[in-house]
């Protein structure tokens, strides 16, 4: 079910953007019937800076790249950068944030990991429509379960029904105590992969031409107090 929550007062206008997410916590999330988050509150503070207004509803990351790749979204909040998405989406110069994506597991479950070859004969829960890396995507010899949310990775995971599962070490670190098994979960200090994720623009969308502003404002916008303040209200 999506979920729907619209910034700003009045009617949505013209220059409304439509951007759709996944929840991704610290960076865009909902919190007691408001959105949150460094990215979300950074995207909002650029496109009002440029005069336009963020419309952002949330859906399975799955169908957020469908409605992009279709036009019926204007842009895709936090979306890393692959060849086979270029071929749908414009990704400005200026990134968003970093991710660094990790592998969790049980407290007092030890792993040796030196490589992805020391996963063999392990599950390993994953997600869908989210870009991993080359090397992880082609490795074999342990087995990938894709699910539809990090909470159901670690729902999985308390239930034994997998060994590990990949996220965003933020991500899973705030659902995990979100969900009040912090305690009870813990990650390998091995990055995985990393790289930065954009506001991606649909090549579809009429206002794609956005993307070449949004990167300057972007850029403009993480030298002030106010972005400093935003990553500092989220531990950042």
């Amino acid at each position: 079910m999506a979920v729907l929550l619209v910034l700003g007062s009045g009617t949505v206008s013209a220059d409304t953007i439509d951007v759709v997410s996944d929840s991704w916590p610290p960076y865009v999330f909902e919190d007691n019937g408001c959105i949150a988050g460094t990215d979300y509150e950074t995207v909002k503070a650029v496109l009002e800076g440029m005069g336009h207004q963020l419309r952002l509803t949330f859906y399975p990351w799955k169908r957020c790249i469908a409605m992009v790749e279709d036009g019926s979204a204007d842009a895709l909040m936090d979306a890393g950068k692959t060849q086979q998405r270029e071929k749908t989406l414009i990704f400005p110069k200026e990134p968003l944030s970093s991710s660094q994506t990790v592998l969790f597991h049980m407290k007092g479950r030890l792993f040796v990991f030196r490589s992805l070859a020391d996963l063999k004969g392990l599950k390993v829960g994953t997600q869908l429509g989210y870009s991993y890396s080359d090397e992880f995507n082609q490795a074999r010899g342990f087995i990938k379960e894709p699910v539809e949310s990090v909470e159901i990775n670690i729902r999985k995971l308390l239930y034994g029904r997998i060994d590990l599962f990949m996220a965003n070490r933020n991500f899973g670190l705030f659902e995990a105590q979100r969900m009040g098994v912090s305690d009870q979960i813990d990650h390998l200090q091995e990055t995985i992969s990393s790289g930065d994720v954009y506001l991606a623009f649909s090549r579809k969308s009429p206002k794609n031409a956005l993307a070449v502003e949004f990167a300057k404002a972007l850029k403009q916008f993480k030298k002030t107090d106010r972005y400093r303040a935003i990553l500092k209200k989220y531990g950042q």
